[in-house]
Order: C-alpha cells, then structure tokens, then sequence
C-alpha cells in the first residue's frame, strides 16, 4: 500500500463536472472493493475481524470529506486526485498526530481506503497479496488490514 502524493494539476472551470463524476466512480469503484474485500475476510478470518471493513465504508460515506473534496475541485479546479489527497491527507495528519495509539492507528485505516480511491482515480491497479505461492514470510513496513486478512494463511509463515 503505497500513499504518495499525485502530481497537482488544475482543471479547467468547464471540466469540473466531469472530475466531480470521475471522483464518484473512483469512490464507488473503492467501495465495491471493501464489500468484496469484507466478504473474502468473513471466509476466511471471521465475521468479527471483518468488521473493520464497517470502517472503512464509514470513512468512504462520510458525507463532510466528499464534500470538501468537492469544493476543492469546484473552487480551486484541482483535479480529484489532487484534491481527494489534500483532504485526505489533512485528516491523517490530524489523527497521526493524536496521542491515543488507537486513534493513530485509525490514520492507516484511512490511508488504507485512500489509496484504494487514488488508485481508481489514476488508474494505478494495486499488488495483490494473495499471490503468495510458496511458504514465506512477510517483511514490510506497514501492513493495512485489507493486506494480512487476504493472506493465504497455508503460506504465510509470518509477518
């Protein structure tokens, strides 16, 4: 899960239905993933663990987030990947710097579905991880829920 930047680009005033439509499908593309990612972990973990996909879909639908993404595209005409990420961006800032650890934690929650949009938005497709063949044993920085309930649990050793 890679959170990066994207190139800050400006939109025409003409065009700016047309992105706040791109950033709807990138969204509703977002969110047929976390169903399908909620109904793969249900299988597969429990019904319990894939409740953090319930949060997910909160942060997706939060009606305050999509509607300053909105206004950034309608009054300072950046594209929506520019500004799903300045928002997005804000309020991962904000929790990170929080000192509960749960509520901190809630940033890679964020992160997590920030990525899944931005990839729809840039049509970037993401690794998936459920491509793990032979016994092995996870390194990485950081790992999304979405990331360790899609392992292969016979493969995985570790992580």
């Amino acid at each position: 899960m890679l959170f990066r930047s994207p190139p800050l680009t400006r939109i025409a005033p003409e065009t700016v239905d047309s992105e706040l439509a791109r950033l709807a499908e990138a969204v509703s593309a977002a969110k047929q993933e976390i169903i399908a990612l909620k109904e793969h972990a249900e299988v597969a973990v429990s019904s319990k663990d894939a409740m953090i996909f319930d949060t997910y879909m909160m942060i997706i639908d939060d009606l305050s987030l999509m509607q300053q993404i909105s206004t950034l595209i309608s009054t300072e005409l950046l594209d929506a990947p520019s500004a799903f990420y300045q928002v997005i961006n804000r309020y991962i800032d904000t929790l990170s710097s929080v000192q509960d650890q749960y509520i901190r934690e809630r940033a890679a929650d964020i992160k997590d579905v920030a990525v899944r949009v931005l990839n729809h938005l840039l049509n970037v497709s993401e690794q998936t991880t459920r491509e793990i063949n032979n016994p092995s044993v996870i390194i990485a920085r950081d790992l999304a829920p979405s990331d360790t309930m899609m392992f292969d649990r016979k493969n995985v050793l570790a992580f």
